[in-house]
Parts: structure tokens; C-alpha cells; sequence
């Protein structure tokens, strides 16, 4: 078969190149009275013979394997009602398993693969992470209150300190006035008692009796002010003490916080949740997805044993037209678009074979009536009435009827 292959191609080189060296020396002449011009039309037409012949044997291809298309449809529709049942579930089972696969394919990705690789890493220990950021927060919260609450103590107890030291001062003032005044009032009397030598003995008893009352009165509230001072100074620091503490606790937890944000790259703890239960969602579906491969695999193996069981033409064309095997509408829409392109192809055959026909009836015709009979040309018809199997419509001797 193969030596036979290689001596057409030979004889089809060897009639390439009797026409490159004719249209050659055609092309060289400008008298188109010339009989060369009648072999340039001659040898354009077989080449037109030639190109038209390799259609129809493309053509002729086509269309066998059209048929065999059709002849498996009808093996297939001819089947046991048990072997069509295996043959439909296998072909539906791939059907839904590349519809999942597809659409895992199509979805948009839950997470990054820098965070599905970060949560991967540390799939074991980021449930308690996630646990412990949230007391974190809470605490957190609690200790902002805290503090909140502190700040606010402090100043009021800073402002309440700050009052009692004014009150403090004003005392301190209104007793050296008093002093002022007491000394003013016994050197008044003293001297009135001297220039009017009048009895002053009560005037000095009341403003006596006066003094001692405001002093008392003063000395009472200089006291009470003091210990209120105290009061408010020891609450002052004890506050203080405790919004240290809160403080430190507050730096602290917020530092775990931080470190814990910037390491997995969110906000919160709700968020680092909502990350890893996207995480868990796609390693389920990834898993998924890799056991569609494989009972896709396992089925697409059973499906190419089935059809090759019923002997089909191509296993491999019905293999990627599972679609078809799976509903019987598609199977009927393939057979009808099958037969269409079958009969149009039939159409092509037929009409591109009179056209050779009309082309070889005519370089006889042309021959004959101009008796030409150049012997380089008719070497070249006689093979492209071999190559292109003329010889079968008519046994001819070129321009010879």
C-alpha cells in the first residue's frame, strides 16, 4: 500500500513540475495567435481537473465518515434495552460530574491562595487562635470601659482636690483678715476707753466672745477641708493604681490582638473566622472537585469499554458527544444535522464531478478541432487522467473520440 502511495506521489511531483516548465515558456510569449496559448488553456484546465479531483476525494472522505457516523447511531439505537440503560446512566453520570467540575471551575474563589496556604498551615490551631482573639475583644471592651470608667473617677476626684486646696486658701485668707480685724477692733476699743474714760469692758468681752466664735468656726472648716483633701487625694491614687493596672492589662491584650491582625491580615476575630470558614468550604469543595476527577475518570473508562463492546466506527467522536448518548432528543438533532451534511456533501460530489467531466470533455474538444497534439502536452493528460481516474467515465486517447 505504501509503494503505491509513494509512485502516485511521484507521478503527481513529476506532473507539477511538466506544468511549472510549460506555463513557463507560455509566459515568455506575447502573440496570444500563438498555439502555445492553446496549451496554456489546456494545462490551466487540467490543473482545474486536478484541484477539483482533491476535492471530491476530500469530499468522498467526508462523506464515509459521515456514514459511519450514521451507521453507529444505528447501532447504538439497535442495542438491548439493558446495555442502552448502562450506556445512558454512564453517559448521564459524565454529563453531572463535567457540570460540577465546570461550575467549581466558573465560581469566583472564596479566599486568596496566600490565605487558603496561611490557613493550611495552621488548619489545627486556629480554632483555639480564633477562640482566644475573641475573648480578647471582649476583654478588651471590657477593659476600655474600665478604663473609661477610671479616667472619668480621676478627674472628678482631680477637680474635687483642686476645689478643697481654693477652699484651703480662701480659710487661710479669711483668718489672717480675722486676726486683722480682732487687733483692729481691741486697739479701737483700748483707745476710746483711754480718750472718753468710759467703761469698754463689754465691748471687749463681744469682740472677744466673736473672735473666739470665728476662729472655732474657721479652725473647723480648715480641718474639714483638710481631711476631705485626704479623702480625695487617697482615692485619687488609688485610681490611679488601678488605671495603671488596667492600662498595663489593656497594652497587653491589645499587643496579642495586634499581632494576631497582621499575621492573618484582618480586623477581627469575626473576620479571621468568616476567613477560615471559607478556608473550610474550599477545601471541601477542592476535595470534592478531586473526586469528580476521578469517578469522571472512572466512568469515562467504562463508557470507552461500552462503546468499543458494540463495535463501533469511533469510539473517540462519541466519546466527546456524551451529550448526545445521554438524551435521546440530541441523539435525533446529531442524526438530522448527520444526514444534512451527508446529502449536501453528496450534492458537492455530484455537481464538482461534471465539472470534471465538462473540463476533460472540453480539452478533447479543444484538441481535436485545433489538431494539437503536442506529445509533452498529452503525457501530462494522460497522468492527470490517471491520477484523477477518468479513464473510468470513458476510455479516451486525448482528442480521440
Amino acid at each position: 500500500m505504501s509503494i503505491l502511495f509513494v509512485r502516485k506521489k511521484e507521478k503527481k511531483k513529476d506532473l507539477d513540475q511538466a506544468f511549472l516548465r510549460v506555463t513557463k515558456k507560455i509566459q515568455e510569449m506575447d502573440n496570444y495567435d500563438d498555439p502555445k496559448k492553446l496549451e496554456h488553456y489546456i494545462l490551466d484546465s487540467c490543473e482545474q481537473i486536478v484541484r477539483t479531483t482533491r476535492e471530491i476525494e476530500s469530499e468522498r472522505r467526508e462523506y464515509r465518515v459521515v456514514t459511519e457516523y450514521l451507521k453507529d447511531i444505528e447501532s447504538l439505537s439497535n442495542l438491548s434495552s439493558d446495555k442502552a440503560k448502562e450506556l445512558h446512566g454512564t453517559a448521564q453520570k459524565i454529563l453531572e460530574l463535567d457540570r460540577s467540575r465546570s461550575s467549581y471551575m466558573k465560581a469566583p474563589k472564596r479566599i486568596t491562595e496566600d490565605n487558603f496556604h496561611k490557613m493550611e498551615e495552621e488548619e489545627e490551631d486556629l480554632p483555639g487562635i480564633i477562640d482566644r482573639m475573641e475573648k480578647n475583644e471582649i476583654y478588651q471592651e471590657r477593659l476600655r470601659k474600665d478604663m473609661s470608667y477610671l479616667e472619668g473617677e480621676k478627674s472628678r476626684l482631680e477637680i474635687e482636690r483642686e476645689s478643697y486646696e481654693s477652699s484651703q486658701k480662701i480659710v487661710k485668707i479669711l483668718s489672717v483678715l480675722l486676726l486683722v480685724s480682732f487687733i483692729s477692733l481691741i486697739t479701737l476699743i483700748f483707745i476710746l476707753e483711754q480718750v472718753t474714760k468710759e467703761d469698754t469692758s463689754f465691748f471687749f468681752l463681744a469682740v472677744f466672745v466673736i473672735g473666739c466664735f470665728a476662729a472655732v468656726g474657721i479652725f473647723l472648716k480648715n480641718q474639714s477641708n483638710r481631711q476631705a483633701k485626704r479623702r480625695a487625694t487617697k482615692g485619687l491614687n488609688n485610681y490611679i493604681g488601678l488605671l495603671n493596672v488596667i492600662r498595663m492589662k489593656y497594652a497587653n491584650v491589645s499587643r496579642a490582638l495586634e499581632y494576631n491582625k497582621e499575621r492573618y491580615d484582618v480586623r477581627t476575630a469575626a473576620e479571621l473566622a468568616y476567613i477560615f470558614e471559607q478556608y473550610q468550604l474550599t477545601v471541601k469543595e477542592r476535595e470534592q472537585y478531586r473526586k469528580n476527577n476521578e469517578d469522571l475518570d472512572y466512568y469515562s473508562t467504562r463508557l470507552e469499554k461500552l462503546l468499543t463492546e458494540f463495535e463501533l466506527n469511533d469510539v473517540h467522536m462519541w466519546m466527546s458527544r456524551v451529550d448526545a448518548l445521554a438524551d435521546h432528543k440530541e441523539m435525533v438533532e446529531v442524526t438530522h444535522r448527520l444526514n444534512e451534511r451527508r446529502s449536501k456533501i453528496r450534492d458537492q460530489i455530484k455537481e464538482n464531478t461534471e465539472v470534471v467531466k465538462m473540463e476533460r470533455d472540453e480539452i478533447d474538444h479543444l484538441m481535436k478541432e485545433h489538431q494539437y497534439y503536442v506529445p509533452e502536452v498529452i503525457e501530462i493528460i494522460q497522468s492527470v487522467d490517471r491520477i484523477c481516474g477518468l479513464n473510468q467515465f470513458k476510455k479516451r486517447t486525448p482528442g480521440v473520440h
